[in-house]
């Protein structure tokens, strides 16, 4: 929403006051203190704001993040409370994120330091009065306040159900008697999760087709409104639709929740791909493929042994990529099923079209491009026909499970990009791979 001049100039008189003015938690954050919030007998002194950041650069930045704003005019403090701090400096940073064990700690920053920092990053930020009655405040505050204590600062992180947006949201639901859930519990939100990933990741280079495989149909569901607030831009879209309650449980007629919705931070959201990274990792896949075919079926006859030759090297490249390939992201899977701590990255179709053991392509690729010739009599420990008969017959499984419903994975972005060219491997490892081309015969013999 556009922000008038007067607001603007109001914000920045705010930033000043409370730039130039002594802070108690400017302190307590700087000299490195855990800052606890008093609750005041006088909840007319206390404002609440939602603020809502958006997407940066970073991957860890693509979802955006969520703060509860709590001005306590008695204490003369300014302070944003969120849910998203953590060090990728702590060497088991990968391994604790890997096994689920991820812990992340509650954040507080003067709203000064917010600013500055969205500000330097080139975030949007917004900000809505959260319209609370006093004891909806008080509720809300006891609960950032027994949060803010040292010990109970951390949390088991998880980035569906347990993040910087779901802690908020699960706050005010309990500040609001629990009608944010039964407002939002069972409405749709007409999305899955991965969607928000194909979406919200696309800007970072190769790591949507890497989620996308790895990720299993618990990512395909449909979701709830409630469920939906998992992302900060939604909650607060969400709850721009909710009217404000009395402690009863009524609505207010005419009062929102959210209002005087303000722009802290001006910043473009247009993050566009440099480029499809599907494309690009399957490029060296699909180039050779298609060159070996059209050497194979089109110009061995007029060019003889040396256009051969190169078919065969031309598809041990592409058998040499795949075993490179199939065979790292089957392990990947394989993996992730026994060992991982996300039940997103477990009985994954995925298996069906990338086998653990496609890493024996690797060998079976490089003496292809090597000796430029069939592989023969090297095959005597794979039966390469009936090994990629299998491979096929696998993928069929899958798109037919998926296609009847028994799967309810989406693997159709996957099959397209990876399962057809795959297919076409196959066809050439079975018709040429272990047999020797036909010598074409001299015209007029």
């Amino acid at each position: 929403m556009p922000v008038g001049p007067i607001i603007h100039l109001s914000l920045t008189l705010l930033v000043a006051i409370f730039v130039l003015r002594p802070d108690p938690a400017a302190a307590a954050v700087s000299a490195g203190h855990h800052y606890v919030p008093t609750i005041p007998q006088n909840m007319d002194d206390v404002d609440v704001f939602l603020t809502t950041a958006g997407v940066g650069h970073e991957v860890n930045d693509r979802f955006g993040h969520t703060g509860i704003r709590v001005v306590n005019r008695q204490e003369g403090t300014d302070v944003v409370f969120n849910w998203g701090q953590f060090s990728f400096e702590d060497p088991t940073f990968l391994w604790k994120f890997f096994r689920g064990q991820l812990d992340y700690s509650m954040g507080v920053r003067t709203l000064p330091h917010d600013l500055s920092l969205y500000r330097r990053m080139g975030r949007l930020l917004r900000m809505e009065h959260l319209n609370l009655s006093s004891k909806q405040k008080r509720v809300l505050l006891e609960k950032i306040a027994w949060n803010a204590v040292p010990e109970h600062r951390l949390f088991a992180y998880q980035y569906w159900y347990k993040n910087c947006s779901t802690i908020p949201r699960d706050y005010l639901n309990e500040a609001l008697g629990g009608a944010v859930f039964s407002r939002f519990g069972k409405t749709p939100a007409h999305k899955v999760f991965r969607d928000y990933v194909r979406a919200n990741l696309a800007y970072t280079p190769f790591v949507v087709p890497l989620l996308d495989i790895l990720m299993n149909s618990n990512i395909d569901r449909p979701i709830s409104a409630w469920e939906d607030m998992f992302l900060p831009a939604n909650l607060r879209l969400w709850l721009l639709q909710m009217p404000a309650q009395d402690d009863a449980g009524q609505e207010l007629a005419g009062v929102k929740l959210l209002s005087d919705s303000t722009v802290l931070n001006a910043a473009s959201e247009d993050f566009a791909p440099a480029f499809s990274d599907y494309a690009v990792e399957i490029l060296p896949l699909v180039l050779p493929l298609c060159l070996a075919l059209w050497l194979f079926l089109v110009q061995f006859a007029r060019k003889g042994v040396s256009a051969l030759t190169w078919a065969y090297r031309w598809l041990g490249v592409a058998t040499l990529y795949w075993g490179l390939l199939g065979g790292l992201l089957g392990f990947l899977l394989l993996t992730d099923w026994a060992f991982s701590g996300h039940p997103d990255g477990w009985h994954n179709a995925h298996l069906l079209l990338f086998w653990p053991i496609d890493a024996l392509f690797i060998p079976l690729g490089w003496r292809l491009l090597r000796t430029g010739a069939p592989l023969l009599g090297s095959l005597r420990w794979l039966d390469l026909r009936r090994f990629c008969l299998l491979h096929a017959i696998s993928l069929g499984l899958l798109c037919g499970l998926t296609a009847l419903k028994v799967l309810e994975q989406n693997i159709w972005q996957t099959v397209a990009w990876f399962g057809l060219p795959l297919l076409l491997l196959l066809a050439l490892l079975a018709a040429y791979g272990a047999a020797p081309v036909p010598r074409a015969h001299p015209v007029g013999t």
